[in-house]
């Protein structure tokens, strides 16, 4: 990773001490470190498998990323495609940060990329110090607001969450209420309590939503499109996808980039 130089920042709580992007390639790893610093370490594009502290492995899908705080030790691969990151090195005040590794929920990433990519750009072009930190705290408020949203949502909401996540791996309803610690009919049955579509309607809501957004903002093959969102063979994906919209992928990817 090469660093781009820097003023420091400071506004009390925040002081920013550090912004780069890097770049791993295919299979590579990164770490273990540990870093004495907090750390906003951000996916722009590729996948990676990440673990903190030696717990668990999250396979992390761009846009994807992770509040680091300090002391924590950390490590990663990259998956098949080149892998962009960026990092954020800054200080807060105690009373500020949950304590914890966060991650944001899937609906925010996009939006929290654009502002980390527009932290970035303000890092390089001279952006005074008021700004950058004033950009930084929403980042961070974004990050607390996902912490707080995990620890009401209902189990079931949270497996889905994690689903949407790892749609590749997902294969089935089972897949999806093993993640936490339910039976598969125990998971339909407090699926039903919550949402009007079946657990497996909803299951190809989230596969086909996910192939929607790949075919509309990449230039990914259809075939690894089914693969990513959890279709075996491409022939299941092309018919489960114009049974769920009406068109074919590539149909659907052509109208798409009208408006791209």
């Amino acid at each position: 990773m090469s660093p781009r130089e820097l003023a420091i920042v400071d506004e009390g709580r925040l002081t920013i001490l550090r912004q780069a992007y890097g770049l791993f390639k295919s299979r590579s790893r990164f770490g273990p470190a540990v870093w004495p610093h907090h750390d906003i370490l951000w996916f722009h594009s590729g996948a990676v498998r990440f673990r903190a502290d030696g717990v668990g492995w999250e396979e992390l899908t761009a846009p994807a990323g992770l509040w680091i705080p300090p002391e924590t030790r950390f490590e990663g691969v990259a998956g098949r495609r080149l892998v962009v990151d960026s990092i954020t090195h800054f200080a807060v005040s105690d009373d500020y940060w949950p304590g914890t590794v966060l991650m944001p929920d899937p609906p925010l990433r996009r939006g929290l990329q654009a502002m980390i990519e527009l932290s970035q750009s303000y890092s390089t072009d001279g952006i005074g110090p008021e700004a950058r930190t004033r950009l930084l705290s929403v980042i961070l408020d974004a990050f607390c607001h996902s912490q707080e949203t995990a620890q009401k949502a209902d189990p079931v909401d949270v497996a889905w969450r994690q689903a949407e996540d790892r749609l590749a791996e997902v294969r089935g309803i089972a897949d999806v209420a093993a993640m936490i610690g339910l039976s598969e009919s125990a998971f339909r049955a407090r699926h039903r309590q919550r949402h009007s579509a079946s657990a497996g309607q909803h299951l190809i809501a989230l596969r086909m939503q996910a192939a929607e957004r790949a075919l509309a903002t990449t230039n990914l093959t259809v075939q690894t499109i089914a693969r990513d969102v959890g279709y075996g063979h491409p022939e299941s994906f092309f018919h489960a996808f114009r049974r769920h919209t009406g068109r074919t992928p590539t149909s659907f990817r052509n109208a798409s980039s009208r408006f791209a």
